[in-house]
């Protein structure tokens, strides 16, 4: 395998190497002392913005009715497998404190919003 030859400096420095060429940019628009009117361009998220100290506003509502289905399902959840074979029942009697937390803690949550969504109904309707 024969050895490539290297150049000698007198060879090198009378080889011209092409510069680079450095691509300018374009050129930028000139800037305006006055911004656009809010008019001519509406911003989607200032259209739909709800009052945040609006206490019966639906998206608030919506969000407790998740949260009441939430713990409804968990109780529904919780039975079934509480009343199905997976729980031997040495660990039902250890757990049986923090099962009955639980049920009335997220049957606490669902009294609260039908509560507090029939007294918000019957205090709009007035």
């Amino acid at each position: 395998m024969e050895r490539p030859e290297i150049p000698t400096e007198a060879e090198q420095d009378d080889e011209v190497t092409p510069t680079p060429t450095v691509a300018t940019p374009p050129p930028t628009p000139p800037v305006t002392a006055t911004p656009p009117s809010p008019a001519a361009t509406p911003s989607p998220a200032l259209v739909a913005v709800e009052d945040p100290n609006d206490l019966n506003s639906p998206a608030r509502w919506k969000h407790r009715r998740r949260l009441a289905y939430t713990a409804m399902v968990s109780i529904l959840t919780l039975t079934v497998y509480v009343m199905g074979p997976w729980l031997p029942v040495e660990r039902l009697t250890a757990l049986n404190d923090v099962i009955t937390w639980f049920y009335f803690t997220m049957a606490s949550i669902v009294g609260a919003y039908m509560g507090f969504a029939t007294w918000s109904a019957k205090t709009a309707a007035r």
